[in-house]
């Protein structure tokens, strides 16, 4: 892996090119999905520092105590995953938990309120 696209602050490397890449919506269809990490209260700053580099990702709330509520967009659940998991590797991160999933529509308002998606280009097959 190259060093360009890696954040390193206090101990914590995410390769966030790689992150930043996939985050481009390319579907008609968007998963929403909100997360608690965890993080010890040491790598709080740094951790919080690199996660603002994520074009996809918002943090929504954060603790003292090293608690996180993030909020991230992507076009499928397995680019949600990928996150968890390079989140979830990280020096000083205990625990990250899927805590709400949605999949919205852009071009039909009545499945967008039900979290209903049509078409099978919203789901992965893999």
């Amino acid at each position: 892996m190259s060093d360009a696209g890696l954040i390193a602050t206090d101990s914590l490397l995410l390769d966030t090119e790689s992150l930043k890449q996939s985050s481009v919506l390319m579907t008609n269809c968007v998963h929403i999905a909100s997360l608690v990490v965890h993080v010890r209260p040491q790598f709080l700053h740094g951790f919080r520092d690199a996660l603002r580099t994520i074009p996809s990702l918002e943090i929504h709330a954060e603790s003292p105590q090293g608690k996180l509520v993030v909020v991230l967009e992507a076009e499928t659940e397995t680019h949600i995953v990928r996150i968890i998991d390079e989140l979830l590797s990280q020096s000083g991160v205990l625990n990250v938990a899927l805590v709400y999933h949605e999949i919205l529509e852009d071009d039909e308002s009545v499945n967008q309120v039900a979290g209903i998606c049509s078409e099978d280009s919203c789901h992965d097959h893999s």
